[in-house]
């Protein structure tokens, strides 16, 4: 493709560059499949649902979607504060992102590249 999208060029054609940098949170930055399937156990367990392994929490995942999930361990529907419950558990276990990644550090380097910088 050679359109300004593609290229970063401006509409009245201006140099390519970088003028966005999108990174995949889930897997590159964050290791989610631990996370995510520990912060259903502990959200489960503090709304007092039965004490799951990760193990059995994976193999619930083809249920649904969140709501749906909880519910089944609850055994009733899911409010608004049970989701709200989770997102804070999965904070919590994301808190700690892959050392070997550093976003802050790549968007440091391009920055300090400038605008005329091009990936190879």
């Amino acid at each position: 493709m050679t359109d300004a999208a593609s290229t970063g060029s401006d509409a009245e054609g201006g140099a390519p560059g970088v003028r966005a940098v999108v990174f995949d949170l889930d897997g590159p930055l964050l290791d989610t499949m631990a996370s995510v399937p520990s912060a259903y156990v502990e959200t489960i367990r503090a709304l007092g649902g039965p004490g799951l392994t990760t193990a059995q929490l994976i193999g619930a995942w083809h249920l649904g979607p969140t709501p749906v999930v909880l519910a089944h361990f609850l055994g009733r529907l899911a409010t608004p504060g049970d989701l709200e419950c989770f997102d804070d558990h999965v904070a919590a276990a994301s808190e700690h992102p892959y050392t070997a990644y550093r976003p802050a550090d790549v968007i440091t380097a391009l920055a300090s590249a400038g605008p005329g910088w091009t990936p190879p």
